[in-house]
């Protein structure tokens, strides 16, 4: 009988001992799903199941936080170059990509290796196709971005604090002139109609594992049948409120990340007929890593849809004309808030699932 009782108590308290360990690794899985976000349907999705807290805690902290946030975690003096090549979708003149042995690879500079070619349909009858950059397809009218409504409110802060239309021309300038291959070779940005329903279900999930943890809590015959042992009247409510911190911390923090970048949908014209999405990649050597000479060509349902997506960082700028409000959801701001609520639900629901056995 006590050989069964030890027994029963060991299992309890190893898994309810490594249940939350767990969750703070997945550095490398938390890195790249949130350099990838580009919608706050799937800052929901991962705050419903983080892999990483720890590592979400940090990639918010390097985002968006203050100098005394990021001297403690040891990154006081890191540059925004090294900031965007690991936490970021975007490319710009400290980040390029190309593409290396059946991958896209992340660069610190912008290298003149690789270049952007739309093909044009002229003709059904007589085959006539036409080359285009990006750049050159937007200054000829042919290409038109479609996600003003997310842009829009910091280009014309941009252009209200500079008084003329350099900077935005500066801006437009970075986006045409680095090709992004991750997002475009991937076939796009998830629908809502993908995630909607990925995040309800996360929800439902999430929501069940407190509605079963209060029921071994206060269910009398449940209790019975899990552990013949007592239950501290603490334990459901930590479990409970901890869990409830994690999700908002972690959804905070994937959001101050999410909105470090801008992502832009470029659509064609009804006059533009693409034909083929091409990048020309010339070889290289990049310090002691080779890279070849590649023709890579997007997916026929992209091309089908015509979009070119680009994705720059923003450049946040002193706004003295701001008021309370904007302060409050500033980045640095929700940077702390995350991490004050990551940091304090983990401690919270890890106190109350040990409780729980």
């Amino acid at each position: 009988m006590l050989t069964s009782e030890a027994g029963n108590e060991f299992s309890n308290n190893l898994f309810s001992d490594l249940a939350p360990i767990l969750a703070l690794f997945g550095e490398r899985v938390t890195q790249q799903y949130l350099s990838h976000t580009s919608s706050i349907w799937e800052c929901v999705i991962f705050a419903c199941a983080p892999i990483g807290i720890i590592t979400a805690v940090v990639a918010a902290i390097r985002v968006g936080g203050t100098g005394s946030l990021k001297a403690i975690i040891g990154r006081a003096r890191e540059p925004k170059a090294d900031v965007e090549l690991e936490l970021m979708s975007s490319t710009s003149l400290d980040v390029c990509e190309l593409w290396s042995d059946g991958g896209v690879a992340r660069l610190g500079g912008t290298l003149p290796n690789i270049v952007e070619i739309l093909v044009r349909d002229r003709s059904s009858k007589r085959r006539c196709l036409e080359l285009f950059t990006l750049e050159s397809a937007i200054r000829e009218g042919l290409y038109t971005c479609n996600s003003i409504e997310k842009q829009e409110p910091h280009l014309q802060q941009m252009e209200a604090l500079s008084g003329n239309r350099a900077d935005l021309e500066e801006i437009r300038t970075e986006v045409r002139m680095t090709p992004n291959l991750s997002f475009n070779l991937a076939g796009g940005t998830p629908s809502k109609g993908e995630l909607i329903p990925i995040a309800v279900i996360g929800i439902v999930l999430q929501l069940g594992v407190i509605i079963l943890a209060g029921s071994s809590a206060y269910s009398p015959g449940l209790r019975q049948k899990i552990a013949d042992m007592d239950i501290p009247a603490y334990a459901f409510p930590m479990f409970a409120v901890g869990t409830l911190f994690i999700c908002i911390g972690m959804f905070i923090c994937a959001y101050v990340v999410d909105h470090s970048t801008e992502d832009l949908v470029w659509e064609p014209d009804t006059r533009f007929q693409l034909h083929k999405l091409l990048w020309l990649q010339k070889g290289s050597f990049v310090g002691d890593q080779e890279f070849r000479s590649y023709i890579i060509s997007a997916r026929a349902d992209h091309i089908r849809r015509g979009e070119v997506l680009t994705s720059r960082r923003v450049q946040r700028r002193p706004d003295s004309t701001s008021g309370n409000l904007r302060a409050l959801v500033s980045p640095p701001m929700l940077t702390v808030v995350g991490t004050c609520f990551s940091i304090s639900g983990f401690i919270s629901q890890f106190i109350g699932l040990r409780a729980l056995h």
